[in-house]
């Protein structure tokens, strides 16, 4: 493997591909000339991120093959970039025997393992042994859960010291505690400056947790600054009150944010009684980010939770009901309730298509999503502005004075348009102004009220490919309305596809385009695919869903930005209303996600088989009629039995119908 392949690889082994793909100029290296064009992005992300360097005389050389060493080193680099493992666990060590060992983790609490005797044990890369483990020696362990798998000390500052004693007062942002210890002095006792004491078990973010009457150990280095701290015990105050930051329900954990911003993290008991207004059997999955509460702690652990009030600090989804500007006053229908909010002055509203909007220009009918923050909306987005008309067309003139836009739309008539002063107009990916667009480009315009409030400049037609002659690099496209068009290849075109092709040839007539063009010239080619994949796991707090194909491997989908979500039944679905086993469509344009699809069961009868052609027709219970081919990777049950074949598959049997990852059909006769 070279050095240009193996960047890339790495690139999207950390989940910066996006970042890759948008990356301008050039990495910042003298033969940077010599990288591949689909690569240049990935080595200035990889070089931005310190994932790779320079030889002695700052070329890169590409083409040069990476060694063994080199790509361990490389790795290396990458790891730090990786979300950690769970069963992944850096801490200090308090205590060790010969067959359980305690440590405390990066949030300050003690955790105790099993130590088999033959755990392997490395100092760098040397083998030793349990004895040899001290307390305050950092270290990481790879674990099963309750049994220790593997151990390796870390680099630390050397203890010079250790404080213990019960906290007083917390300064967060000075990176600062006061302890008063067993005789009754008062210490005040600092983090490093500038650091995140990533050689220690004390983070900046351990500082907002802890809380005054914690009983606590403190090292401290031969500088004086803490270098480790360990919560013994926790303060035993009755309640506790503020606003949910996050609910980790996984980790039986709830972390709150005080009215002066301070962020407090408490244990879940395995029973928690919730206490909710309107609701007589409240449960933890009824609280939400945002509401605000008040905990009940016994033993150092939250048993009980009141509601006091919902959605106090929150993101929600909406329609606009009534907005009063004058008053910056907004009423929204969220899920058939109406909510009146008020909007603060120096609120962020944004509108797709203007620029500067402001809550006049807010409509009534407007799809929106709103963040609350105490109770007043600080930032509002339209979601789903009603445009009354989208079009492709060539510009035949610009008033820049007037601010008149004259189009040739595909049926060769010409319209002309009103530009609204505060449309936004890109090209190239690049806000810009009316003055820069010119006659005979190509553009889509959005209308609204008849008047153009968004304008781009259109170098990526899509289309479905008709014939591609990968010798002589042409290629022809039909689009939408079937007009074909014939487009010169550049014969280092880029080919983006999630599913492994990236050759010219492994283009197929049918398969569905876009294209890049620069000079009338295709510079690259993304294609259409689409994954089915079976639900492993639901990550809410990171807007992910971790998946599996067919052959096992495992694919994480983030529903964020642009990605669309489709689960029938609901108009507004999140990721929380997707389940473990659930099976999902993923749809790439290229490597970017554009749409994740849940795929459910149809029900229906079947009206006819054809035995000779593998072929069932179905009548659905929603009353339309389909005709689907029982193909080597289909299935039929019939009382929990699987068979190849339709043999045992009658006429008028009524079945459920739903797509499977090998890309075939379960049919199961009900």
């Amino acid at each position: 493997a070279n050095r240009a392949w193996v960047v890339r690889l790495l690139v999207r082994l950390i989940g910066k591909e996006k970042e890759a793909l948008n990356a301008e100029g050039l990495p910042a290296f003298t033969d940077s000339y010599l990288i591949p064009n689909w690569a240049t992005g990935y080595v200035k992300v990889a070089q931005d991120y310190n994932l790779v360097g320079g030889y002695a005389d700052n070329t890169f050389r590409p083409e040069r093959a990476v060694t063994r060493a080199e790509l361990a080193a490389l790795l290396s680099r990458a790891q730090e970039y990786l979300e950690p493992s769970p069963l992944s666990i850096k801490g200090t060590v308090q205590e060790v025997s010969t067959s359980r060992l305690t440590i405390s983790d990066s949030s300050g609490q003690k955790r105790t393992f099993i130590l088999p005797y033959d755990t392997p044990i490395y100092d760098d890369s040397t083998l030793i042994s349990s004895s040899e483990l001290w307390p305050y020696d950092r270290v990481l362990l790879i674990t099963d859960g309750e049994n220790i798998k593997y151990i390796e000390k870390l680099s630390a500052e050397a203890v010079a010291s250790v404080v213990s004693g019960s906290v007083r007062r917390v300064y967060s942002e000075e990176g600062a505690l006061v302890i008063e210890t067993a005789s009754g002095e008062y210490r005040t006792l600092y983090l490093p400056p500038e650091s995140s004491l990533d050689t220690g078990s004390a983070t900046w973010e351990v500082l907002h947790t802890l809380q005054p009457g914690d009983q606590v150990e403190v090292t401290l280095n031969n500088l004086g600054y803490i270098s480790g701290l360990v919560i013994n015990s926790r303060s035993q105050e009755a309640f506790k009150e503020g606003v949910v930051y996050d609910l980790y329900l996984d980790g039986n954990l709830i972390t709150l944010r005080s009215d002066s911003g301070k962020l407090s993290s408490f244990r879940l008991a395995e029973q928690v009684q919730v206490t909710m207004k309107g609701q007589r059997f409240a449960a933890l999955t009824d609280v939400r980010q945002g509401d605000r509460v008040r905990l009940e702690i016994e033993n150092s652990n939250v048993v009980g939770i009141e509601v006091l009030e919902v959605a106090f600090l929150l993101d929600l989804e909406g329609t606009v009901v009534a907005v009063s500007p004058q008053d910056r006053i907004i009423t929204l229908d969220v899920d058939g309730q109406l909510k009146a909010f008020r909007v603060t002055a120096a609120a962020e509203i944004a509108i797709s298509g203007l620029v500067n909007a402001g809550l006049a220009d807010v409509a009534v009918g407007d799809q929106v999503k709103a963040h609350i923050d105490n109770g007043v909306i600080t930032r509002l987005t339209v979601q789903d502005r009603s445009i009354t008309n989208s079009l492709h067309g060539t510009v035949v003139s610009v008033d820049t004075y007037n601010r008149i836009l004259t189009l040739r739309d595909k049926q060769d008539n010409l319209h002309a348009y009103e530009v609204k002063s505060n449309a936004r107009i890109v090209i190239n990916g690049d806000d810009t102004s009316l003055g820069n667009i010119k006659k005979d480009m190509q553009v889509e315009i959005r209308l609204v009220d008849g008047k153009i409030v968004y304008l781009e400049v259109d170098n990526t037609p899509e289309g479905t490919v008709v014939s591609l002659d990968d010798k002589g690099l042409l290629l022809v496209l039909a689009d939408s309305e079937g007009r074909r068009t014939t487009y010169v290849i550049d014969e280092n075109v880029d080919i983006d596809s999630e599913d492994g092709r990236d050759d010219l040839d492994e283009i197929k007539r049918g398969d569905y385009v876009e294209i890049t063009l620069k000079d009338d010239v295709v510079t690259k080619i993304k294609l259409y695919t689409e994954l089915l994949l079976r639900v492993e796991s639901v990550r809410e707090d990171y807007d992910r869903i971790d998946t599996r194909d067919k052959d096992g491997d495992r694919v994480r989908l983030y529903i964020t930005g642009n990605v669309e979500l489709i689960i029938p039944g609901i108009k507004y679905p999140d990721v929380e209303d997707l389940r473990e086993n659930d099976i999902v469509k993923a749809c790439y344009l290229g490597y970017e996600l554009q749409k994740v699809e849940l795929l459910q069961p149809r029900q229906g009868q079947v009206t006819a088989i054809n035995y000779y052609n593998n072929t069932v027709t179905l009548k659905y219970s929603e009353g339309d009629t389909d005709t689907i081919n029982f193909d080597r990777y289909s299935k039929l049950i019939i009382d929990g039995k699987r068979y190849d074949s339709l043999e045992r598959l009658n006429r008028y049997d009524y079945v459920e119908v739903i797509e499977n990852l090998e890309g075939g059909y379960d049919i199961k006769v009900l």
